[in-house]
């Protein structure tokens, strides 16, 4: 569900997700939603329609945390299954997969 900021009206529900979302990101043009969900699916909607761009099961396990890179070109996730995943933004596509922590991967940063 999305407010508006300035006056807490309600404007829209984005629906089509499965499973519980854990994470939840904009990208740096405003025109782009991202979730990561406990199923380990990503799922970006584009603002202005508020219909889904596109859903990929990503991880094993839930995703913790996802962002956008600050070019707003791709898409990083972080989740239990001990991963990071780098994927195009546009298309899902991806880029590459970050292993070998030995721990759930909780959080990510990207200043």
């Amino acid at each position: 569900m999305g407010w508006n900021t300035q006056d807490g009206k309600y404007l829209f529900t984005l629906s089509g997700v499965q499973d519980e979302i854990i994470c939840c990101a904009i990208s740096p043009d405003s025109q782009s939603f991202l979730c990561g969900c406990r199923d380990g699916t990503i799922t970006i909607w584009d603002r202005e329609k508020c219909k889904i761009r596109w859903t990929k099961q990503v991880h094993r396990l839930d995703v913790n945390d996802c962002v956008f890179s600050l070019d707003g070109k791709y898409v990083i996730s972080a989740s239990s299954d001990r991963t990071v995943k780098i994927l195009n933004s546009e298309t899902g596509d991806e880029f590459t997969t970050m292993e070998g922590h030995t721990h759930s991967v909780k959080k990510l940063w990207n200043d």
